[in-house]
């Protein structure tokens, strides 16, 4: 089995149905202990059952996951200079990338999340984004990538001179989102914890956000940590160094080029 497809199973969530269907027969032919064939109906099902929840459980690891995840993003790299017109010569600077969820507009990706055994969550697809730094102006990609498949959706380029950067901040943002711009596994999550509205409305208030604003508006955005969404299901959090680092590097490398530019 190739990582996509262990990528594929590691977010396949706990097969509830084949839990209740072997649960059932044991407790069927322990209570009646039925002669054969009767006896056989009720095996053959609990056997069934009994496999599919042992292959569920040959996950990969939390790391192995991490360990491929990264490798993708590394891998993209070349990919989101091409996209921009840019050779590996005309960067000033290391490129600086930022990853998250993506939680709506998934470009027909298919969602996926898990909870690790450090309490993190694991998604895809995820929002990657690529700042590179030439001369004169960042050069900004963006992706919705999808492990499982390894296709990059929905890309596109922006350029911004350093010279027209007015802020480069985290801020706390409002938003809202209908049932249908939500992937429909994490909707129904969401409608069981009460999170949705009775419209069927995701009311947002509190979205740790990045956002980069230009002399123009806002350039960049990228929702980070949607608080009311890891709520509802059932608490955790992401991991948030190498985001926390990505953005200092950004804040650092765009004020020392402004100055030099």
């Amino acid at each position: 089995m190739d990582h996509r497809a262990r990528l594929r199973h590691y977010f396949v969530p706990f097969p509830h149905v084949a839990a209740y269907v072997l649960g059932g027969c044991v407790l069927v032919l322990w209570l009646t202990q039925p002669s054969w064939p009767t006896f056989g109906l009720f095996l053959l099902p609990a056997l069934g059952s009994g496999a599919f929840l042992v292959h569920w459980s040959r996950k990969p690891s939390d790391t192995e996951v991490d360990a491929w995840q990264a490798e993708d993003f590394d891998h993209l790299r070349p990919r989101s200079l091409t996209k921009c017109g840019l050779l590996s010569d005309q960067l000033v600077r290391e490129s600086v990338r930022l990853t998250a969820p993506r939680w709506r507009n998934l470009g027909g990706a298919r969602f996926g999340r898990k909870q690790g055994g450090d309490r993190l969550w694991r998604f895809t697809p995820m929002e990657v984004t690529y700042v590179h730094f030439t001369q004169h102006q960042l050069v900004i990609y963006r992706c919705c990538f999808d492990h499982t498949t390894g296709n990059a959706l929905n890309e596109q380029t922006d350029t911004v001179f350093y010279q027209d950067v007015v802020a480069i901040a985290t801020r706390s943002m409002a938003w809202s989102a209908s049932r249908s711009d939500l992937p429909s596994g994490l909707a129904r999550k969401l409608e069981t914890a009460g999170k949705l509205a009775k419209d069927g409305t995701l009311q947002v208030n509190d979205a740790e956000t990045f956002v980069l604003i230009t002399k123009a508006g806002v350039s960049m955005e990228v929702t980070l940590r949607v608080p009311v969404i890891l709520t509802g299901l059932g608490g955790g959090d992401l991991p948030t160094e190498l985001t926390d680092q990505a953005i200092q590097a950004i804040r650092k490398n765009v004020e020392q080029l402004k100055l030099g530019s």
